[in-house]
């Protein structure tokens, strides 16, 4: 596919990279340690003068110009005025920004791609041409994209995904060859996928990427996406004089797309045949997942258009990747805990013959893997396993281990391992008094690679043995430990699923203001805009989506304005009302857009400005009105954009609302009517009384998370209970006890990292009916003697705290 004009870079303030870069025969990441002085010969490099823009450096083509560059002449000697101004202006952008202006004409015709940088050495101008226009016939990359990601979309499963991804890659960039190499956690890596040309043979075998990725470089968010070698066979152009005049040392060209690789690296790849190659890194989760390896049997000059459309490609397919990896992540998890059914079930079915009864669902546990079990000195096993010698020699030199040990390769954990057994995979699930669970499979990576759900399943599936079957309470508690830190991350991941998309599609707008010149003012709203659906997703998520609060949402919105501006410049006013999250994403959007209107040209603009926030209830219908007042004269738009039709027709076709904008001379202003049916669930409007019951009940409430507790709190108080606390701590609630007995209980179980069963003791002790509190699966967290307590699952809501302690109460 040929370079297409459409995509134009003009003033882009895109992170430049520093992490990718082509080595061997794969591609992978160049170490900082081993920068090259040189750049690709194609290509012009000028380092100026910060203050006078003299050249103090040059690297390459200086024909690009059409005037001879050399070190000492001024910028004004080399370029047409048009083109200093089109520079000098890219030098007004911040100086952390990487800036481009497409297109550059000189007199003679001749069109350039400029890239503007500053660095310590100087500024860094990096000239390439800009290439010709393609065929009519040809589409261009973005619409090109499009139809790639719908395509990608519909592909089920990673390694399929994998798979089609390589072999669009291979079309859309035009190299011969396109290899997908994953990064292990043991420091290597692994092909995942690949796709040749019609006609091209099979590559020479790959240089390790992992062997040019430093770890910390995987360890952390990368700031660049691709790394080019555009002909292998020329030689780097080194910089001219090779030390900066400005610092005396070899200028850094770790933020130059055109730094060129080794001169080591560059002539392997040109013994392989490879005479261009092009590295795009996968990202997930902010970490360097793998990278694509593109090569060719000849040399490939991508302008910055289609590096750019490439780097693209990669970013969509890091999201797509990570969506596929969840979807199958859920249903293995289904799995999962039907198979811990299962077992624990033929374990109860056969109380008398404990794990030897449930071998065949231990080796159903864990699929295409065979299962040894050692009970005491006894071995019992299911399925395909080593000799009895092997396993007796492996479970001794697993011993005193974590309660799981996952080894992709047995040689990873026992040198003594057999050489026909050093690349089978094994997995060891300890158990008290030396007995131990083993699964075994063979076969070649990745086939035998424990997953890290599945480590996490035997890890569940070993607290869940010592509970129910071997009663081992110290190991138990220990072990639920670990468990308790697992879920509370997944609860966290779960709640930020959203956001991280969200914030994705932020750094993905960001690197398409390279989509048409003149947008960065339209990009900086439209980056607004997703954070206020963000905000509005944190407040939804912290209800776990049961419902958003209306206050919570504004104060949200202006928290900004209401920190930056006077003492009572918003004043906010309004009955509680809890909101159905989609209605709440809307709303928050329309608040997001009066706010920011206000901030640059209403009442928020100026110091006097006061803006007025309020809504009531009425005959079914939330009435809400923002007026502004104190600001600049306000006269009607000459035209509607994006705010008004988001406020407008946007609330109105999300929510069937009448929203309507006054121009005001004296301030804007904005009404909008809102059927509650459209807003809130059934029941929740503020007109709805609160069932009671609790009249005159002292109910203890221990929660270590503020906003829970208050919700509790309130739902105890409208039933009527005194509410004892709240307390965070369990000497709180001790000295509360102390000082006044309580009717009821409401206990978290965790509270600030401490079991909370010495305060469920002493309450038992006095007859108090206590109700429980978890996240949890219980029958994980509670103890024996609370095995048959009432316990309330979080989240909840308010009124649900008030009906469970109610029926705590009826019940004793």
């Amino acid at each position: 596919m040929s370079p297409d004009t459409s995509l134009p870079l003009s003033a882009l303030a895109a992170p430049a990279p520093t992490a990718p870069a082509m080595t061997g025969g794969g591609a992978g990441l160049l170490d900082q340690e081993h920068l090259p002085a040189g750049i690709h010969p194609h290509a012009l490099l000028l380092v100026l003068h910060p203050a006078t823009l003299d050249v103090l450096q040059l690297a390459g083509d200086g024909a690009l110009l059409g005037a001879e560059a050399r070190p000492g002449l001024p910028l004004a000697a080399l370029v047409p005025p048009e083109t200093r101004a089109e520079i000098a202006r890219l030098l007004d952008q911040p100086p952390e920004a990487e800036l481009h202006a497409a297109g550059i004409a000189l007199p003679d015709g001749t069109r350039l791609d400029l890239t503007v940088q500053h660095g310590e050495a100087g500024v860094l101008l990096e000239i390439e041409r800009f290439p010709a226009a393609p065929a009519a016939t040809e589409p261009a990359p973005l619409a090109a994209l499009a139809a790639i990601a719908a395509r990608l979309e519909a592909v089920p499963g990673r390694a399929a995904l994998c798979q089609a991804a390589a072999q669009e890659l291979l079309g859309f960039s035009g190299f011969d060859r396109v290899a997908l190499h994953r990064f292990t956690s043991k420091g290597g890596s692994e092909l995942v996928a690949e796709a040749r040309a019609p006609g091209t043979p099979p590559g020479p075998p790959p240089r390790d990427p992992a062997a040019d990725a430093p770890r910390e470089a995987r360890e952390s968010a990368l700031q660049g996406w691709s790394r080019l070698v555009p002909d292998s066979t020329r030689a780097p152009a080194p910089l001219e004089p090779p030390l900066s005049p400005l610092t005396g040392a070899q200028t850094d060209l770790s933020l130059s797309r055109l730094r060129s690789a080794p001169q080591a690296q560059l002539e392997e790849l040109a013994r392989q045949g490879v005479r261009a190659a092009l590295s795009l890194s996968v990202v997930r989760e902010g970490r360097l997942w793998g990278v694509f390896a593109c090569h060719s049997d000849r040399p490939r000059h991508l302008p910055v258009a289609m590096r750019a459309a490439c780097e693209l490609f990669a970013q969509l397919f890091s999201l797509q990747l990570e969506a596929a990896a969840q979807a199958e992540d859920d249903v293995e998890a289904t799995r999962l805990v039907a198979a811990e059914h299962r077992l624990m079930a033929a374990l109860a079915a056969a109380p008398g013959q404990g794990l030897r009864a449930a071998l065949p669902a231990l080796a159903a546990f864990l699929p295409g893997s065979g299962v040894a079990l050692f009970l005491g000195d006894a071995l019992h096993s299911e399925g395909p396993v080593p000799a009895e010698q092997v396993l007796r020699g492996l479970r001794d030199a697993l011993a005193g281990g974590a309660g799981v040990v996952a080894l992709d390769a047995l040689a990873e954990g026992w040198p003594k391992a057999e050489p026909a057994l050093a690349e089978a995979g094994a997995l060891r699930l300890a158990l008290p008094d030396g007995e131990a669970v083993l699964w075994f499979r063979d076969g070649p990576a990745p086939g035998r690679r424990w997953t890290a759900m599945e480590i996490e399943a035997a890890e569940a599936l070993r607290i869940a043995l010592l509970d129910d079957v071997l009663h081992r309470t110290e190991d138990v508690a220990q072990a639920r430990a670990g468990a308790r830190q697992r879920q509370e991350m997944r609860l966290g991941e779960l709640d930020h699923r959203v956001e991280t998309l969200l914030a994705n599609l932020q750094s993905l707008a960001r690197h398409g203001e390279a989509a048409a010149p003149g947008l960065e003012g339209l990009l900086a709203r439209l980056l607004g805009r997703l954070r206020a659906w963000a905000q509005a997703h944190g407040l939804a998520a912290l209800g776990r989506w049961d419902g958003v609060s209306l206050r919570g949402l504004a104060q949200e919105q202006l928290r900004t304005h209401l920190a930056d501006g006077p003492a009572g410049c918003i004043v906010i006013e309004g009955p509680e009302l809890r909101l159905r999250p989609r209605a709440a994403l809307a709303l928050g959007l329309a608040l997001h857009e009066m706010a920011t209107n206000a901030a640059k040209h209403g009442a928020l603009s100026a110091p006097s400005g006061r803006v007025r926030l309020g809504w009531r209830v009425e005959d079914g219908w939330l009435r809400l009105d923002w007026t502004e007042q104190g600001g600049p004269r306000v006269a009607p738009p000459a035209r509607r954009g994006f705010g008004c039709l988001a406020i407008e027709r946007g609330l109105g076709e999300e929510l069937g609302a009448d929203s309507r904008l006054a121009f005001a001379s004296e301030g804007l202003r904005w009404h909008a009517a809102i059927l509650l049916a459209a807003l809130t669930e059934p029941g929740a409007a503020p007109a709805a009384q609160p069932a009671r019951g609790l009249e005159g009940a002292l109910v203890l409430l221990a929660e270590d998370s503020v906003l829970v507790a208050m919700q509790m709190a309130d739902g105890l108080e409208a039933a009527g209970a005194e509410v004892l606390g709240p307390v965070a701590r369990i000497a709180e609630a001790e000295a509360l006890i102390a000082e006044r007995q309580p009717d009821a209980a409401l206990l978290d179980i965790d509270l600030d990292g401490e079991p909370v069963f010495p305060v469920a003791d002493m309450l038992t002790e006095r007859g108090v009916p206590i109700v429980f509190t978890t996240g949890y699966e219980p029958r994980l967290v509670l103890p024996p003697r609370y095995a048959r307590a009432a316990v309330l699952p979080k989240p909840c809501r308010g009124d649900e705290a008030a009906a469970a302690v109610r029926l705590a109460l009826a019940e004793r």
